[in-house]
């Protein structure tokens, strides 16, 4: 009777407690009430007789409070928490055990739901916090908007949960959904961090889930512990995964094995640091993948000691980092990181020393595995230390980098530094150098700029040498040969498209519509407008009727928003590249713009494309906005412009293929970007902003143009309350125009006119010694010049000077001629005395004569009309002719060279002399063959029967041939005929018997 009288009171007691902790007013009434009822119970089973105990049953010391004394019905040490249940909050469980005189061994196990943050109080060793089986339960931690004390809980020393000093503790199961909570150690989801100097030792936290959105800390070891588990977990989203703080504290047995870790900066963090003897930290088993940066396992030995061991074997890692610190000193505490590890993608191992050594710094070592190369990522990621000298360190790293990926090394050592100014590349907080796998691409490598020198238009013909050995030559400004159709393309900057702008465009367009008019020329006009899309008013003639098309066409705006200046200059430049049918030198292309531009197009497509790179601010450091140029402020500070703008386009150059890869995205106005990719506050130095990356790619853009056509221009103009927020955008385009002012007044000028009046040209006379001399014919009736279609005669103004085109106080153009040696000296200089236009070329052409030709037969010299073919046996009709250009400012150029044609001649071979063949004797005569002319007298003797010996010498007869040379002195015409008269008679056989 009694041990069921003192149950009752004991469950009256537990519920008294709990309606007194909830303070509930009706519920004490209750309490009264129930206990008034009670008491009468025990009255009256005081009356009646008692209960004999069961075989075997005996009955509860009096002297226990708890139904831990029990035997067959005691409570056991597992309490229940959940929505239907005596518990409803973690905490209230642990309270409950804590009253306990034993607190050690007990189990809560947490039912389907989300909770609060709870505090495991001093003494609770053995405590294990699971979920039940099957139930997601959430610890919900505080976000950074709030601090500890306002955390829901009776113990408020950190944002998650808190373990006093308890040894053993397990958390199983559990999921922790973290927010963006950021203060370090306190906004832990699980620590040992707390107010008091009490902290738990030996914590297991198993098979949990850690959900970070850029948090920063999952589980936090601090100082003293000296064993922990972590196994079985996920964690994702956050800065440390696991972190570790252990000054003064000797490992004995600490393990981080069988987790995922998920996009975090650090899967393991932090270091240990006593002395004696200590045990291993192991980290095993683990997937390890980084996300936007790479993941760093990162276990420092803080008093370099090499007292602490590091077992690093079986883990998977891909973008990530294995990084000891301060463990090498007698080679044995740490394990075969290389090949007791699967190293994937953009993975590898380095080791250093803290604070440095000459002999062994840091050792950067890449797997054996794959194609790869290291990747410097910039002085601002390395740890200065103050009053060194980080330039001439930093100098030398970025060499050793240059020659390890030169010789393909997988290895590679900063050493060479003195011990003075040695930077940390690598250390437990910073990470300056990378493996990247694959090939290593080719830097992106702005264009030079091209040269700002003026080129103008003009060319120099020669007619071949006449009969006279004269030739015409003509210098023509501009060349004779470029057609007089013009193209000029308006870019612009839907944000600059003014009303003071519009009317500037407008009243240039007049003056245009007046050089069509008065010179018969053609210009073709055409537009683009950038925004979030480019419009287009293709290439139209200029008419009267069409002279009005461009100012209307800049009052409609696009309607798609944003600013996208790289699409407007690649849509200028296929507009030109379009008209083949005219040449570079008379295309031309303004940009309009303030430079205030953040998105761009990828090029790949005909198609015009928007991408952005969305950035977090330091108000919300994990939430992005939308591209813009808050990004640029946002990575470098208000109001910042670059002091050198090709060292800025070339830090772009490093970063740009990253950003591109890792965070750039479609960039629509209105869009949801929960789901695209951002660069938070905590990440901006590792990348570039949206407006670095179009303003690199306007850069490219416009240099390619002017690469192709001379004539591009910039010209800056928008809203003034715009470009003083950014004045990054008016700087860039003063940059672009290389330090020159453009207006389209200028612009105008330099459309309409090729040089300005003080112009001249010097053109001397072809000659060279012991070959040729060419002289100018010094006369008036041997010169002209033409201004378009008028020609106009030399009037003689002295004795070696000629006037053309009468103007007031003067002629346009003169020549002087000056005779000089007559050989190397002699030349006459052209001056220009009005501004001379493209529509209209001026053209001179005088005389020049070939003074010594030669007169062995042979052709000499080789004729090229317009000097655009060199030959080394060329008669130049001119050694030099040099334009000295002065432009429409009244500003000089530098000599720019003419042409040089050449010509030739022919001489013959001379007719050789006439021969007469008559005789001077008479001819003679020979009968008639048929008629012979018969003689009176027989004139020969008769036929002797036997022919006498003849008269006639034998040859080789000294005596018969001095008497035939004396016969032949004495009558050559006799000897002839009497041979000729044999000959013939010998021939016809008549007197042959």
């Amino acid at each position: 009777m009694c041990y069921h009288i003192r149950r009752i009171m004991w469950h009256y007691g537990l519920l008294a407690g709990y309606i007194k902790r909830k303070g509930d007013y009706k519920m004490k009434q209750l309490l009264k009430k129930l206990m008034a009822f009670l008491l009468a119970t025990v009255l009256v089973f005081s009356l009646c007789p008692t209960t004999v105990l069961a075989e075997g049953e005996t009955e509860p010391s009096e002297t226990t409070n708890a139904p831990a004394a029990m035997t067959s019905e005691e409570p056991s040490k597992e309490l229940t928490v959940g929505k239907d249940t005596l518990y409803s909050t973690i905490q209230e469980a642990v309270n409950h055990i804590a009253l306990q005189e034993d607190k050690t061994g007990w189990t809560i196990t947490v039912q389907a739901g989300s909770y609060d943050r709870f505090t495991v109080l001093n003494g609770l060793d053995g405590l294990t916090v699971r979920a039940a089986e099957g139930a997601a339960v959430t610890i919900k931690v505080c976000s950074g908007g709030q601090s500890p004390a306002e955390v829901s809980g009776a113990y408020p020393d950190t944002a998650g949960v808190s373990i006093r000093e308890a040894d053993g503790v397990t958390l199983s199961g559990l999921t922790f959904d973290m927010g963006t909570q950021s203060d370090p150690w306190v906004s832990a989801a699980v620590s040992n961090y707390t107010e008091s100097s009490k902290k738990g030792n030996g914590i297991i936290v198993t098979g949990c889930a850690f959900l970070g959105y850029g948090s920063n800390v999952g589980v936090f070891i601090n100082t003293g512990t000296t064993r922990f588990q972590v196994t079985g977990c996920s964690f994702s989203g956050m800065k440390e995964a696991v972190s570790m703080y252990g000054d003064g504290t000797l490992v004995q047995e600490a393990a981080v094995t069988g987790n995922t870790f998920t996009a975090c900066s650090f899967a393991l963090h932090g270091y240990y640091g006593g002395t004696g003897e200590a045990g291993t930290l192991t980290f095993a088993d683990n997937t390890v993948t980084g996300g936007d940066t790479y993941c760093k396992i990162v276990i420092q030995d803080q008093n370099n000691t090499g007292a602490l061991k590091a077992d690093i074997h079986g883990n998977t890692l891909t973008n990530a980092i294995v990084g000891l610190v301060n463990l090498r000193e007698d080679g044995e505490n740490v394990s075969e990181v290389l090949t007791d590890n699967t190293f994937c993608d953009n993975s590898f191992y380095v080791e250093a020393v803290e604070p440095g050594t000459i002999d062994f710094y840091t050792s950067y070592q890449a797997p054996a595995n794959g194609e790869g190369y290291w990747k410097l990522t910039g002085k601002e990621d390395f740890e200065v230390d103050w009053g060194k000298n980080p330039d001439g360190s930093a100098a030398r790293i970025e060499e050793l980098v240059q020659d390890a990926n030169a010789a393909g090394s997988r290895t590679l050592n900063i050493t060479g530094i003195d011990e003075n100014n040695l930077i940390k590349t690598f250390t437990w907080f910073k990470d300056g150098l990378y493996w990247v796998t694959g090939e290593q691409p080719k830097p992106i490598v702005p264009p030079e700029l091209p040269d700002s020198e003026w080129e103008v238009s003009r060319s120099k013909t020669a007619t071949n040498l006449d009969r006279n050995y004269q030739s015409e030559v003509t210098l023509s400004l501009p060349s004779a040969e470029e057609q007089l159709v013009t193209d000029v393309v308006f870019v612009l900057d839907e944000s600059s498209c003014s009303e003071p702008v519009k009317a500037e465009v407008s009243g240039m367009l007049e003056e245009l519509y007046a050089q069509v008019d008065s010179t018969g020329a053609t210009i073709r006009i055409g537009a683009v407008q950038f925004r979030g899309e480019v419009t287009s008013l293709p290439l139209t003639e200029l008419t009267a009727d069409t002279k009005d098309a461009v100012t209307a066409f800049m009052s409609a705006r696009p309607a798609t928003g944003g600013s996208n200046m790289s699409a407007g200059l690649l849509a200028g430049e296929a507009m030109l590249d379009a008209d083949t049918a005219v040449s570079a030198e008379r295309k031309y292309l303004i940009l309009v713009s303030d430079g205030i531009t953040y998105i761009w197009d990828d090029e790949t497509t005909a198609a015009q494309e928007n991408y952005g790179v969305n950035f977090a601010n330091g108000d919300t450091p994990n939430t992005p906005m939308l591209a813009g140029p808050d990004g640029w402020d946002v990575k470098y500070g208000n109001g910042f412009v670059p002091g050198d703008w090709k060292a800025q386009l070339d830090t772009i150059g490093q970063l740009l293929n990253k950003t591109i890869q890792e965070k750039a995205s479609a960039y629509v106005r209105g869009s949801d970007l929960s789901d695209k990719p951002f660069v938070s506050y905590g990440e901006k130095d590792q990348y570039v902003s949206t407006v670095d990356i179009a303003l690199y790619k306007s850069y490219l853009a416009y240099q390619r143009i002017a690469s192709k056509y001379a004539h591009t221009y910039v010209v800056m103009a928008g809203v003034e309350s715009e470009m003083s927020t950014y004045p990054f955008g008016p700087s860039f385009m003063n940059y672009l125009a290389n330090g020159k002012t453009a207006s389209f007044a200028g612009i105008l000028n330099e459309i309409i006119y090729l040089v300005d009046a003080g112009s001249y040209v010097k053109d001397y006379i072809g000659y060279v010694a012991d070959d040729y001399d060419f002289d100018f014919i010094n006369e008036a009736s041997a010169m002209t010049l033409k201004v378009g279609d008028q020609s106009y005669e030399a009037v003689k103004l002295g004795e070696n000077q000629y006037g053309f085109k009468p103007i007031d106080n003067g002629y346009a153009y003169t020549v002087t001629y000056v005779r000089g040696d007559g050989k190397g000296e002699e030349h006459f200089v052209w001056e220009i005395n009005e501004a001379v236009t493209n529509f209209a070329p001026v053209q001179l052409t005088y005389t020049v004569k070939l003074t010594n030709p030669k007169t062995e037969a042979g052709t000499y010299g080789v004729y090229d009309a317009d000097g655009s073919n060199a030959d080394a046996k060329a008669l130049y009709t001119n050694n030099s002719a040099s334009l000295y250009p002065v432009d429409s400012n009244g500003t000089p150029g530098s000599a720019q060279e003419f042409p040089k044609p050449t010509v030739s001649y022919t001489v013959d071979e001379p007719e050789p002399p006439v021969t007469d063949p008559t005789p001077t004797g008479p001819e003679p005569t020979e009968p008639e063959p048929s008629q012979p002319s018969e003689p009176s007298e027989p004139s020969k003797p008769a036929e002797p029967t036997k022919p006498a010996e003849p008269d006639a010498p034998k040859t080789g007869d000294e005596t018969n041939a001095v008497m035939m040379l004396a016969v032949m002195g004495v009558s050559l015409l006799g000897i002839a005929l009497l041979a000729f008269l044999l000959l013939k008679k010998n021939y016809s056989g008549k007197y042959l018997k």
